[in-house]
């Protein structure tokens, strides 16, 4: 009787946590996933049919096994489409990866978009922006008056924090039309963690979020492993035996620039930077991206640690001898340098699995092999703090505006994608089209988006034909299981032995107004001064010998209050 009262008891936290977005229903089975029920779209979804009573029990069941087990687990099902007449026209804000510019004119050439719309009958009037421009206009839109009724990364656009959205009315709090998106909460309730992380320490949570069934990274570090053939060399684990690798490249091989890197020092979550217990990245173009971490409960700014002082000299030294590419500024994305990639002029970068294929079908070189890597290390078996794989996102969350018309109906569409069928539509697109069953139901993506005709990579096909980022539940299995083996084995040592201990919840801590506003202040002073002087480090228009004067004029800057802001905002994250 102990064992059965411990887990009921469990079972009713999980009800108590479900409860703190204003849901009692408890945690759905990840199999329920698979399970369909037709239901009307136009109303609130049924309540799940009363089981057939039990068999009278010799005794008398206590109270906590008589609530927990008089709740069914809500299950996902399948909307009565469509789910209106489209009599109501919805705007939706898009920034466009501008990878695919060559290929559609705007998300509303998006294969998902256009299904969304013929099944659901939802109408859609898509304004598509450059991500440099996203900010910009989406707070041009707001300022006349004409906020779009939906936005996907809104909340990162707004200039205020995430409840001040809420309460001035700007962006609705889904936890208000629970009922209007089952399907939604439903997916929430499967994850763990998933209702702490998307709500705000007010309890409001005012996007759709993008939810990730199995995360894991396909990006990361690589290395060209014919070159390491030919300078008969292993792959190196350490920053000295990497720094040892481009010099061989560089002298031995004639390569131009072993090394590939951003301005910015580092790459996309830090990656590179790990190694010396930080995580360098930053960028505010268009998304904020902040080189913050934790460490035994402190917030810290990793350009005001004598490690990143340690690290800019490395960057600099490695510069001054021609490993890295001498026009860093250029450098934007990951396939911005595929050029210098094929033609045998870069060594060593950061990639993704999913372009690959594309590097090795357009290199020069018949030899042409690539080999992953994990961040390097100071010193061989050093411990990893940090990880570029994040479960729970707001980066891609779509917003519903707090004034849109009919907005019931608008969240009942959105809901759709979280359902059974929506699943399957916004991870895998169209059967017959994009992809295939195989003999045990399960769907595998087609050669247009694993080989399209039209010369695209895969990861720019999936953006076309289905949803790369937005309001849906996420099938990281989608990219796997394509992978050839040799990609996989890729994948599994960019995965390898990652820990996440260091990593600051960007994503899930909430500013208020007040903070917000300050926040913004003093990050827009920040960013001018970190983007032009780590540049000058590296390149070495600036000397290292400054960086403790760089470091006090971040304070001058304000560097300490923006910390502490941060570090109250994540106190209160512990303790929702």
């Amino acid at each position: 009787m102990k064992k059965r009262f411990t887990i009921l008891l469990v079972a009713a936290m999980l009800l108590s946590m479900i409860a703190g977005c204003g849901q009692t229903a408890p945690e759905a089975s990840a199999s329920a996933q698979l399970e369909t029920s037709a239901v009307s779209a136009t109303e609130p979804a049924p309540e799940p049919e009363t089981p057939a009573p039990a068999p009278e029990p010799e005794a008398p069941a206590s109270a906590e096994e008589s609530v927990v087990e008089e709740e069914p687990a809500p299950e996902l099902f399948d909307y009565e489409l469509p789910i209106t007449d489209g009599s109501v026209t919805y705007t939706f804000f898009e920034a466009v990866n501008p990878n695919v510019a060559s290929f559609i004119e705007g998300f509303q050439d998006n294969h998902v978009m256009q299904q969304w719309q013929a099944r659901t009958g939802v109408a859609l009037d898509i304004v598509s922006v450059h991500p440099s421009y996203a900010a910009e206009n989406f707070n041009i839109l707001l300022a006349a008056g004409d906020l779009p009724d939906l936005t996907s990364s809104g909340l990162k656009y707004y200039n205020g924090s995430t409840s001040a959205a809420v309460e001035e009315e700007i962006f609705a709090d889904l936890c208000a039309y629970e009922d209007a998106c089952p399907n939604y909460m439903t997916v929430l309730a499967q994850h763990d963690d998933a209702l702490k992380s998307l709500t705000t320490d007010e309890g409001y949570m005012p996007a759709f979020y993008q939810i990730q069934d199995n995360s894991l990274t396909k990006e990361g570090l690589v290395i060209r492993q014919d070159w390491l053939d030919q300078v008969d060399m292993d792959v190196p684990a350490t920053y000295d035996e990497l720094h040892d690798v481009l010099t061989a490249f560089k002298s031995e091989l004639n390569v131009p620039w072993p090394m590939m890197m951003r301005s910015s020092g580092a790459w996309n979550n830090g990656v590179f930077s790990w190694g010396y217990d930080i995580n360098a990245y930053m960028t505010t173009n268009p998304l904020v991206s902040l080189p913050l971490f934790v460490q035994d409960g402190e917030v810290k700014f990793s350009m005001m640690e004598d490690a990143y002082g340690e690290y800019i000299t490395m960057l600099s030294q490695w510069f001054s001898e021609g490993l890295i590419y001498n026009d860093l500024e250029s450098i934007t994305m990951y396939m911005g340098y595929m050029n210098q990639v094929v033609n045998d002029e870069i060594g060593f970068f950061y990639t993704s699995a999913d372009v690959i294929s594309n590097y090795e079908e357009a290199a020069i070189s018949d030899s042409f092999a690539l080999t992953a890597m994990e961040s390097p290390k100071r010193n061989v078996g050093d411990e990893v703090h940090f990880s570029a794989v994040l479960k729970y996102s707001s980066t891609g969350g779509w917003a519903v505006s707090a004034t849109a018309e009919d907005i019931e109906t608008l969240i009942q569409c959105v809901d759709y994608l979280y359902s059974p069928e929506g699943f399957i539509l916004a991870n895998y697109g169209v059967e017959g089209e994009t992809y295939e069953l195989d003999t045990e139901g399960n769907p595998h993506f087609t050669d247009l988006i694993t080989r399209n005709p039209d010369g695209m990579s895969m990861d720019s096909a999936v953006y076309i034909y289905t949803l790369q980022n937005g309001a849906f539940n996420e099938d990281y299995t989608r990219y796997t299981s394509t992978f050839s083996d040799r990609t996989q084995e890729m994948v599994d040592v960019w995965n390898h032995e990652v820990a996440d201990s260091y990593m600051y919840p960007a994503s899930n801590v909430s500013l208020n107004s007040e903070e917000s506003e300050r926040a913004a202040q003093i990050l827009s002073d920040i960013t001018a001064t970190v983007d032009e002087n780590i540049l000058k480090f590296i390149k070495g228009d600036r000397s290292v010998d400054e960086f403790d004067t760089f470091r006090q004029e971040l304070r001058d800057l304000g560097i300490e209050e923006f910390v502490s802001i941060y570090q109250d905002a994540y106190d209160r994250y512990l303790t929702r």
